[in-house]
């Protein structure tokens, strides 16, 4: 019994040992080779910077390549590196000689049955990806057996595994469940081969914790092939293990690390103020505040603040370069502008230099219009006019929340409207789901203004009360979908339009079902949908609002003015849901065109209130009334004299009258110059439904108009097919004396 007692101890002892004694890092691979927002080329050196020379070589084709984006700065790094589902990887290859002029590749990485190895990533996998999709971290296949090797995966969202294969074709597998890390946040992963003298065992980590359960690997044989290269976000031979999302580091070591071994979190700077995703910060100048990194061993010798327009910081507006002991700088702000920033500092820790990125925070300054946030009414464009990519769609609002139009698909279906009457409007946004009108802060239009306001934010300075409201007339489509009518987004680099339901963010759209449906989302896990029951895609236009009332802790949807759903509100009335991303009128963000509006929209407007009916925009604009023929009436003749009563209490400049074919007054037939308060027209058909408006021009007590179109009243021409061919001289559909009479007039006419 002492014997066995004293060999356990002496395999613990052993394996504690080789588990922390002379670890060496055979390679790391941190990416920040680029800025975020760069793209690598086609066989690019990705440095190892172990010192081993291990360099990567990006792979890829002429529709994806391996991309740059920002990394975890907890990490201290500045980038991460972006693969997609594509052919997108990396690879080492002992060896392998770069074009770039410098040195071949360092020596191969491989395994024999005695070694011990760690692998370490952080890695974040957007919430978007399929649960079951295997995101494939490191694979080192072998020749032979073909099915030989290791790899190290996710074997989908809630499964860490790695598989290891001799040249015995004997095989141990480890896998472990895990929570769903397809959530768009950066995960710390590694999987561990401890050798023991008299067993050897595979461990998994996620965040620095184990998971699963050990694993006595039974392999006997060697993982050596030095005909094989390392591939870093697939599997050589297949297709269907493509690494979704960012990787900001993968390190492997040569010792079965602990988890206070693996590459750690570092000493950042913190506690910004204002709080991140503050609004309604201070104008015309704020003081921005942080508490610089600190720690033993930490000396600081300069840092630089960088404020943006982006979270790229592709536009920066001020870099402020300062001591190390700084804590603030005074930065100008324009009101509802939205602005990136972060402290890049440079120090050393324990003698080792460091340059430490730090979080990208954010705020938003205090808008002019602190009630209506934006006001989209499309009226400042004729009717028939086609939007085009990068077009401008005014916003009425003072806080100048102008829109860019984005195309998703074929715009040839995207233009502006006829308006409908009962509003006012002169014109309204007509989409077949080709396009989107998206909020980007700070873009400059060709005519010199630009989009000064950020996103529509609620909360966390601001009301937390919101209210939208539209005027919507929607197409139900036979391919499905949603008619989004605003939406605000997070980053579309980080987790395209499912963040909207794992980050701050809010949309109200026509579900595919024909009815409404509003969401708030404060954070992952906290969020609150509510979904109406009426059908709006209907044909006919509707009123539609959706309210976030937080002193009654509720939210509501309205049609045409009337409650149609009250749910309870179990969001916080006060946090602050400002979106990192963008708000889109007629869609979502980096989404595909089936979320995009399909119809037509005569104004969303947005105000930060939680509105009663009563306070919504009125159907209630003066028009002409009175018309002649009565509305539906006939039958008309041509020439004929149409009549109406023109707008009470204005001052009429002009007026006219547009007939078409059909109700939405596309098919115009004719344009016709009023005299007074009538018009004659004619070249009408007969047996034919016609639609009239009356335009007018000129002012009142609501301000000018230029046109304000009328209510479209209907009428219908004489119901035969008879015509002067076929005697009918005096247009009234019969043939007889009168028509006789009208001959016999012609031809003494023409006999004088």
């Amino acid at each position: 019994m002492l014997h066995k007692m004293f060999r356990w101890l002496l395999v613990l002892f052993v394996c504690v040992y080789c588990r922390t004694a002379n670890a060496q890092t055979l390679a790391l691979w941190n990416f920040n080779d680029m800025a975020p927002g760069s793209s690598s080329v086609i066989g690019q050196r990705i440095v190892d910077s172990s010192g081993n020379a291990r360099d990567l070589y990006a792979s890829g084709d002429a529709n994806s390549v391996p991309a740059f984006v920002l990394g975890d700065p907890n990490y201290g790094g500045s980038s991460a590196i972006y693969l997609t589902s594509g052919v997108d990887e990396l690879f080492f290859e002992a060896g392998h000689i770069f074009t770039d002029g410098g040195s071949v590749a360092g020596s191969g990485i491989e395994f024999e049955n005695t070694s011990q190895w760690t692998f370490e990533a952080l890695i974040c996998i957007p919430a978007s990806t399929p649960t079951s999709q295997a995101c494939n971290i490191l694979h080192k296949p072998m020749t032979n057996p073909a099915a030989g090797g290791i790899f190290f995966r996710m074997n989908g969202a809630t499964s860490l595994r790695m598989q290891i294969t001799d040249d015995t074709s004997a095989t141990t597998n480890i896998a472990a469940t895990v929570p769903n890390i397809y959530d768009g946040k950066w995960h710390h992963i590694a999987a561990v081969r401890e050798y023991g003298m008299y067993s050897t065992t595979l461990y998994l980590y996620l965040d620095y914790q184990m998971v699963g359960n050990p694993v006595t690997d039974n392999t006997v044989g060697s993982f050596a092939d030095i005909t094989t290269k390392w591939d870093i976000g697939g599997m050589t031979g297949t297709s269907t293990s493509e690494f979704v999302g960012n990787i900001d580091f993968i390190r492997i070591s040569d010792a079965a690390l602990l988890p206070n071994e693996f590459i750690q979190k570092v000493a950042i700077t913190s506690n910004p103020s204002p709080a991140n995703r503050a609004t309604a910060v201070s104008v015309p100048s704020v003081t921005l505040g942080w508490i610089p990194i600190s720690g033993s061993g930490i000396t600081l010798s300069s840092q630089s603040v960088q404020v943006a327009l982006d979270a790229k910081f592709v536009n920066i507006l001020q870099t402020s370069n300062l001591s190390g002991s700084a804590s603030s700088v005074a930065f100008p702000t324009i009101a509802g502008s939205l602005y990136y920033w972060r402290v890049i500092t440079q120090g050393t820790d324990n003698d080792t230099a460091f340059t430490r990125t730090g979080h990208t925070w954010m705020f938003q300054a205090a808008e002019t219009d602190a009630t209506v946030a934006g006001y989209w009414k499309f009226d400042n464009v004729a009717p028939g006019t086609i939007i085009s990519t990068g077009d401008k769609i005014f916003d009425s609002s003072a806080n100048q929340r102008h829109l860019m139009a984005l195309t998703v698909a074929d715009m040839t279906g995207t233009k502006y409207d006829n308006a409908y009457a009962p509003y006012g409007s002169s014109a309204a946004f007509k989409d077949l789901r080709d396009s989107q009108l998206q909020l980007i802060p700070g873009h400059q239009f060709g005519d010199g203004s630009s989009a000064n306001a950020g996103v529509v934010a609620i909360g966390g300075g601001v009301s937390g009360n919101i209210t939208i409201e539209a005027v919507i007339k929607p197409i139900t489509r036979t391919d499905g979908g949603h008619s989004v009518i605003f939406s605000s987004n997070p980053d579309p680099n980080t987790d395209s339009w499912y963040g909207l339901d794992t980050t701050p963010a809010y949309y109200f759209r026509v579900a595919n079902t024909g009815a409404l449906l509003w969401r708030v989302t404060e954070t992952k896990g906290v969020a609150i949908t509510m979904t109406g029951s009426t059908i709006v895609t209907d044909a006919n236009w509707h009123h539609v609002a959706a309210v976030r009332d937080t002193d009654a802790r509720k939210m509501r949807l309205y049609i045409d003015y009337e409650l149609e759903a009250e749910v309870d509100d179990i969001t916080s009335p006060t946090a602050a849901i400002l979106p990192d991303g963008r708000s889109v009128l007629g869609g979502f963000n980096n989404y595909s065109s089936s979320r995009n509006f399909n119809g037509k929209i005569d104004f969303v407007k947005i105000t930060r209130g939680a509105l009663l009916p009563s306070q919504f925009v009125q159907d209630d604009a003066a028009l002409p009334t009175n018309p002649n023929p009565a509305n539906g009436g006939g039958p008309v003749h041509s020439p004929e004299t149409l009549s109406w009563t023109p707008i009470a209490g204005a001052a009429i400049t002009s007026q006219s009258i547009v007939i078409a074919r059909d109700k939405d007054m596309n098919d115009v037939v004719m344009t016709v110059a009023a005299a007074g308060n009538s018009a004659v027209i004619s070249g009408l058909t007969k047996d034919s439904d016609y639609y009239w408006r009356v335009d007018s021009v000129g002012s009142d007590s609501g301000g000018s108009f230029n046109p304000r179109p009328g209510a479209v009243w209907e009428f219908y021409t004489q119901r035969c097919l008879l015509d002067t061919s076929d005697g009918d001289l005096n247009d009234d559909c019969i043939v007889n004396m009168l028509d006789m009479a009208l001959l016999a007039n012609t031809w003494f006419e023409f006999t004088l």
